[in-house]
């Protein structure tokens, strides 16, 4: 299209262009990423050695932010090694065509969550401090777009729509075994399951 319009010239600097907005894109992405394979390692839900920072003994986020690690190396170098492992995976397993589609909703999708949350929190809590407060029909318009991309998605992709359904389900199921009501009532579940026995320990007197 840019040839058309341009020409040649035109052309190869449109091409150009586009190389270098995918680049900063893949650039943020890497980086945005591995932040957050570290904080998902940082609460439990990813192997803690995933949550090291820099080469050589894996200083941790919690060292870094606090100043007592001032090396060259702060950046998530095993989160950046383990998802470039894993996309790796998804690519060699399947295409980078439906890997694309499977990220897109995915990131939508999270996007949709994110801004609704933040009109729900604008409504339930409005006492708090926004240093950036826009008008509710910017959220509102986007939340719309995103709505319409993702069953779009959905629709074109539905395999990869079902994966990414299970795979909110399964993450939100661990998220509830991680929370302590529930790991409360799955006490009391053993207890009646284990005839109403339950044995506490009791302190020795000196």
């Amino acid at each position: 299209a840019g040839r058309r319009v341009l020409g040649w010239t035109g052309g190869l600097l449109v091409a150009f262009l586009v190389s270098v907005a995918c680049l900063g894109s893949i650039n943020v992405n890497v980086f945005t990423t591995s932040r957050l394979t570290t904080a998902a390692a940082k609460t439990g839900f990813l192997p803690g050695a995933l949550e090291g920072m820099g080469i050589g003994r894996g200083r941790s986020e919690r060292s870094v932010s606090q100043g007592t690690q001032k090396d060259l190396w702060q950046t998530p170098i095993r989160a950046m090694l383990f998802n470039a492992l894993v996309t790796s995976v998804y690519i060699l397993l399947g295409s980078f065509g439906a890997l694309v589609i499977f990220i897109g909703l995915a990131e939508y999708l999270f996007f949709l969550l994110t801004v609704v949350g933040v009109m729900v929190l604008r409504v339930r809590e409005p006492q708090l401090l926004r240093p950036y407060r826009p008008n509710i029909c910017i959220p509102l318009v986007f939340a719309a777009a995103s709505v319409i991309l993702v069953m779009r998605g959905v629709i074109e992709a539905p395999v990869q729509g079902t994966l990414l359904c299970m795979l909110l389900m399964a993450g939100s199921f661990r998220r509830w075994l991680s929370a302590q009501w529930a790991k409360d009532l799955w006490g009391r579940a053993c207890t009646i399951w284990l005839g109403g026995a339950r044995y506490d320990v009791v302190p020795l007197r000196e």
